[in-house]
């Protein structure tokens, strides 16, 4: 799918699956090796209180780049029948097993409020991990939002709703689809084959869904003059918080378009 998106052969159909995002985004990244891609994603995750995520996870100064072995697990199912979208596992000779818990989201927002409240569930799935690791091995949790917005009012009505928010609150991070095309864009360059390659046909696929921040205008060489008869119809940016592609606006009559005393 990835491929033949970037090549001019995706379906409109399924732009808005966003498991069919997650498969393909992280299908490929899952065959970067840590110290390449994730060190620096994961340093764009945001928590409540501004602290880094590998800092809440006590790494050492290499952070997620110190690790070797990543394996990714997608749509797990849990004792309680819980199914996250991905489990990610860092693994290193010498340092603490990291697993993180990460539920995206393309459109739609997390599902249910209150006691049903979603990342609240996947917040009390953190300790059940943990508890299933043993004492003989050495885990730390965390649980990633991702989302193309900021979800920062989201978060914030899951950590009302939980019993101990002073106990989860430093475990609960945001990424963005667009952090992942700005790190792939970051390291792509320097990395060798075949990272190189599967972090530029990621970021070209992200390109071309529009999950990208937005990086300001640019002046065209030629901008055409527009006839007397031109006509200007209204549009709008489809999501409020991030830029991602436009949509025309409904009920707006159109105007003409009369020539400045400079383009005669």
């Amino acid at each position: 799918m990835l491929l033949a998106e970037t090549h001019g052969k995706g379906r409109s159909e399924v732009e808005d699956d966003e498991d069919l995002l997650t498969s393909t985004v992280f299908g490929h990244l899952r065959y970067v090796p840590p110290p390449v891609f994730w060190g620096r994603f994961l340093a764009m995750a945001k928590g409540t209180g501004g602290r880094p995520l590998a800092e809440a996870l006590r790494l050492s100064e290499g952070g997620f780049a110190a690790y070797r072995q990543l394996i990714v697990d997608f749509w797990p199912r849990s004792l309680n029948n819980w199914e996250p979208d991905l489990i990610l596992r860092f693994m290193g000779d010498g340092l603490p097993v990291v697993i993180l818990v990460v539920e995206v989201k393309l459109w739609s927002g997390k599902s249910g409020e209150g006691e049903d409240d979603q990342l609240g569930r996947y917040l009390l799935l953190l300790d059940q991990i943990e508890k299933d690791c043993g004492s003989g091995i050495l885990a730390r949790t965390a649980l990633i939002y991702l989302t193309p917005r900021d979800a920062c009012a989201e978060i914030e009505r899951t950590l009302q709703a939980v019993q101990d928010r002073s106990r989860y609150e430093g475990r609960l991070f945001r990424l963005q689809w667009q952090d992942v095309l700005a790190a792939a864009k970051a390291v792509m360059d320097g990395a060798s084959e075949p990272a190189k390659t599967i972090l530029q046909d990621v970021a070209a696929f992200l390109h071309g869904r529009r999950l990208e921040y937005f990086e300001g205008y640019h002046c065209l060489d030629q901008m055409r003059n527009f006839p007397n008869t031109a006509a200007v119809s209204f549009y709008t940016p489809l999501e409020p918080s991030g830029f991602a592609g436009m949509r025309m606006l409904a009920g707006l009559e159109e105007f003409a378009v009369i020539p400045a005393g400079w383009m005669s």
